[in-house]
């Protein structure tokens, strides 16, 4: 695997939780496979309707910033690359809109972060991502 498409997959991998975090879904889901598969929270989501439904249940008021780092990318077999490292969750819901930045308590969790990639079209995409916490603050809940 060559440095630009170690670099394509970690960008793909960073533009899907800033997808997240900006409430962005259909962005989200346009950067996974069609029989992707997206473990979260006790979840086993695929890139659809019900994905949809289910991010779109999430607080619109909730403001959540996904921090990726460590990042490493690992190949074996043409076509197909792991992302790992870790993911920190900041976030803060008022239960109304924040003007401004929002207080900053620390991390609610530090994840180890673990996706599956795939080239189609000349292009990165996720086929597999799941994570495995770390750390949890004891009032968090998963961002």
């Amino acid at each position: 695997m060559n440095s630009i498409d170690q670099q394509d997959c970690i960008a793909t991998a960073t533009q899907f939780f800033w997808h997240l975090d900006h409430n962005r879904y259909p962005e989200l889901m346009a950067l996974m496979t069609p029989d992707a598969v997206w473990f979260r929270q006790g979840l086993e989501l695929t890139p659809g309707d019900e994905m949809l439904a289910t991010l779109q249940r999430r607080s619109p008021t909730r403001r959540v910033v996904h921090l990726l780092s460590n990042l490493t990318v690992w190949s074996s077999v043409e076509g197909h690359a792991r992302v790992t490292g870790y993911l920190t969750s900041y976030a803060h819901d008022p239960g109304v809109p924040i003007n401004g930045p929002a207080p900053l308590g620390g991390p609610g969790s530090i994840l180890a972060l673990d996706i599956e990639m795939k080239r189609q079209d000349d292009r990165w995409f996720v086929d597999r991502s799941r994570t495995h916490p770390l750390f949890r603050r004891e009032t968090s809940t998963e961002a």
